[in-house]
């Protein structure tokens, strides 16, 4: 129960007696003798780090009196769970061994939580706590880690939040969700959430085919939101080609992600991510790229300016926002005290308060509401359509340079959809381009390893109609510039185990010099974009009504061709035709 009135803050400290960000004079006592005497009274820091866990919340395991940055992030859970309609009640009296059976669900009304998601112990958060505390009144969202192997599935782990929490490892944590923030919950229903993976020495959250919600498969109805009978012919062909690379990326699943890599958190048929930032140094000047921007962040200020109100009720109820001031980017940010969302400022400590806000997001039930975001909001499905087609035609729009392509004229200039037409083309150049967009495009013209694939074609079978304008090319160029891309790839893959094998080599003999590794080398998933519709027991897809990705000429359809590049302005007017 809170014992003191003061706001406390990040850097609030016990033991300097600094409360509410301002250090306080000791109280002065009376002693035998008359003489007065400095005491401590009270430890408010310290207190609230016991209240948070005692309501369930343990993402802060200290309680050591500092309110440092796990306690603020902590503070702030309390927050988004407490400003929610329904929480958990903890029966005092409930004879059951495990935590999460002692509770069932409470409505929050009038002592709802009514203010920011600040991380601020504010008076309203004061007075939210002391309801909670006083009517036992619990966390709503339990995490809990199970067994799944086992008959039945054994609870192996209880209430986690840390990312690196070692009781995931080889387990699969499931939610029990008393808050009906993402719909009802069975009363002996646990909704699975994911496992966890060491990557580069630490340990995060990942979801797996195995905890895949059935309604989360990429399918015409869940991705267009039209059956495969109600699809145009132009459309069904973009699905096909939309649903092969994301067999690959999110494994056909909107809701396989994860969140133990530099990306943060990767989210969608793309694998969208929240960025870390860089320090970039340019004429002599150091210019920091901001945490939390990306291309996620950019998703999600898609959906805010398309549909304000449903991002502003699905998303920044959790004290979470990306829309940016007038000259910023796209980023996640926390709110402050104020109710805003301010834009982090470029001082060190402001750089390194933001990477610890972006961290953040992948705790345990930061992940947990990527996930149910992801199994349940139509908006951000919508939104993973459209910027699919339109990077597709980014792709496609990509200018091809005359020396490259050239019909002989020296006039005319083409683009990548008017050189690769077919649906495999396509996919292959889609999938590539996720996975390293350098090697497809440099800047609006087409990359180099682009270029060498059409060399290679061209070379390989130079008896072809390379010299008319692709307009003219029919199905056996469009093979040829398929095998080309095949045989490109296959030996840049055998170049990267090469040189892999060099490298391990080199390690044993003790002779490896840091930088002698293989160059950037091309995805060889690019070989499941050939084998499309593949198979996994997981997957409900008509493999057998969608069929395989056409090599035909002029198979990828489209609602128009990708617009040609104008034509070079002439130095000089051409001369007029002499009049005989």
């Amino acid at each position: 129960m809170s014992t003191h009135d003061y706001d406390l803050q990040l850097n609030d400290n016990d033991a300097e007696r600094k409360w509410g960000g301002t250090v306080r004079p000791m109280p002065k006592a009376v002693i035998p003798g008359g003489q007065l005497a400095s005491v401590a009274t009270s430890a408010p820091v310290a207190e609230l780090q016991r209240d948070l866990r005692a309501v369930g919340i343990a993402l802060d395991k200290s309680a050591n009196g500092k309110l440092e940055m796990d306690t603020e992030l902590a503070l702030r859970e309390f927050q988004i769970y407490a400003s929610m309609n329904h929480v958990a009640k903890e029966d005092p009296a409930s004879t059951a061994t495990e935590y999460a059976d002692k509770l069932t669900q409470v409505a929050t009304g009038k002592h709802k939580y009514p203010g920011p998601i600040s991380g601020v112990y504010n008076a309203a958060t004061r007075a939210a706590m002391d309801h909670w505390l006083a009517n036992h009144w619990r966390c709503p969202v339990v995490l809990d880690v199970w067994d799944m192997k086992k008959k039945p599935p054994t609870r192996v782990g209880r209430n986690v939040w840390r990312r690196d929490d070692d009781s995931v490892k080889n387990h699969v944590v499931r939610a029990l969700d008393l808050s009906g923030g993402f719909g009802a919950q069975g009363q002996t229903e646990l909704w699975d959430v994911g496992t966890s993976t060491k990557y580069d020495g630490r340990r995060g959250p990942v979801v797996t085919f195995e905890q895949a919600a059935a309604q989360a498969e990429v399918l015409p109805e869940s991705l267009v939101g039209q059956t495969w009978a109600a699809m145009a012919a132009e459309t069904r062909s973009k699905f096909k080609v939309v649903r092969a690379v994301a067999e690959v990326e999110c494994q056909a699943f909107f809701d396989l992600l994860n969140g133990y890599d530099d990306g943060v958190v990767s989210l969608g048929i793309f694998h969208w991510i929240v960025g870390l930032g860089t320090n970039q140094r340019k004429d002599g000047k150091v210019t920091r790229q901001p945490d939390g921007a990306g291309e996620l962040a950019r998703i999600f200020h898609r959906i805010a300016k398309e549909n304000g109100a449903d991002y502003e009720a699905e998303f920044v109820r959790f004290g979470a926002d990306v829309r940016p001031t007038a000259k910023a980017v796209p980023r996640f940010k926390l709110q402050a005290e104020a109710g805003d969302f301010p834009e982090p400022n470029d001082s060190d400590e402001g750089f390194n308060l933001q990477r610890q806000h972006v961290e953040y997001l992948r705790s345990w039930h930061w992940f947990y509401r990527f996930v149910m975001l992801s199994r349940n909001w139509v908006a951000l499905r919508q939104v993973q359509w459209k910027e699919a087609l339109e990077r597709i035609e980014e792709v496609r729009g990509l200018l091809v340079p005359e020396e490259q392509l050239d019909p002989g004229k020296g006039s005319a200039r083409f683009t990548l959809g008017q050189v690769f037409t077919s649906e495999l083309g396509i996919g292959y150049l889609l999938r590539w381009h996720v996975n390293r967009p350098a090697n497809v495009a440099k800047g609006k013209q087409i990359g180099s390893k682009i270029a060498d694939i059409i060399n290679r074609a061209k070379s390989k079978d130079p008896g072809l109609a390379w010299a008319s304008a692709p307009g003219i090319w029919g199905d056996k160029e469009e093979l040829a510039l398929l095998g080309a891309l095949e045989g490109q790839v296959a030996d840049w893959a055998a170049e990267a185990e090469a040189k892999k094998k060099e490298k391990d080599e080199a390690k044993e003999k003790g002779s490896y010099k840091p930088g002698t590794t293989a160059a950037s080398v091309v995805d060889t998933s690019l070989r499941k974009i050939k084998t499309f519709p593949n198979v996994e027991s997981h997957w409900t897809m008509d493999r057998t009504l969608v069929g395989p990705l056409s090599t035909k000429r002029n198979s990828y359809l489209f609602a128009a061709p990708a617009p040609p590049a104008p034509a070079p302005t002439p130095s000089a007017p051409a001369p007029s035709p002499s009049t005989p």
